[in-house]
Formats: C-alpha cells, structure tokens, sequence
C-alpha cells in the first residue's frame, strides 16, 4: 500500500461507552447487536470485562453479538451504540510500555476523535477469558 493509500485508509469500529469512556472495537469483529432488555443470561457485563467499577445509575444497554471461536458471545455496554469510520492517522498504538503494564490483554490502541480519546480494544482476545 502506498503512503498515500495508507493516510487514506480508515477502519470501521462499533462505539460504545463503558464507564462514561469511549470504546471502540473493530465492526468486523461485531456480528450485531440489540436492545438489553428481557433475557440477559450468559450476557458478559463490559464494566467487568474492561476493569471498571460496576454501574449504579441507571443506563440503557445494548449487547453487542460478538464473533467467537469456536462461538459467538455477548457483551452488554452503555448505547448508544454507532458505527464509525475512523481515519487510520487517529489511532495510535500503544507503546510497548503501557502495553505490558495495562494489565487488559484487550487493550489494543488510542485513537483521537472529536468527542474525545477512544479506546479501541480486541475483544477476540477477551473470548478466551478475562
């Protein structure tokens, strides 16, 4: 891929927000989502899963139908919930550093947006356990 190809290039991730924070995770790693209302069994909280406190106020869910191997599984996280573009020149890897210490595998990137800094994780990664 040329230079410019590459300063062209962008990444779809799925948004949500986790703890007032913004999350993204790559939309290829998403086979859909849905309200949170009704049967939550076997659904993984994503407070939980990224290290936060869990919620006391009331918010509403979304769960995000995550592709697995060797199945799918669920993650519940604040909505809303979007799709975006993001332009490949906004993330930034983490520096190796921060990496070994983050203590969340998951943990893959920052990326700066016009709301704010987001997260992007891997949550393939977060399939094969906590």
């Amino acid at each position: 891929m040329s230079e410019a190809a590459a300063a062209d290039a962008t990444v779809d991730v799925a948004v949500f927000r986790v703890g007032g924070h913004l999350f993204g995770v790559e939309a290829s790693q998403v086979r859909g989502s849905r309200p949170a209302g009704g049967d939550t069994a076997g659904v993984r909280d994503a407070e939980t899963l990224l290290g936060f406190p869990a919620s006391t106020q009331a918010t509403t869910r979304q769960v995000l139908t995550i592709k697995g191997q060797p199945e799918d599984w669920e993650l519940a996280v604040d909505a809303p919930l979007e799709l975006r573009s993001l332009e490949a020149a906004a993330i930034h890897p983490l520096p190796d550093l921060v990496a070994a210490r983050a203590g969340l595998r998951q943990l893959r990137a920052l990326a700066l947006v016009a709301d704010g800094l987001m997260t992007l994780v891997d949550l393939r990664v977060a399939a094969s356990g906590d």
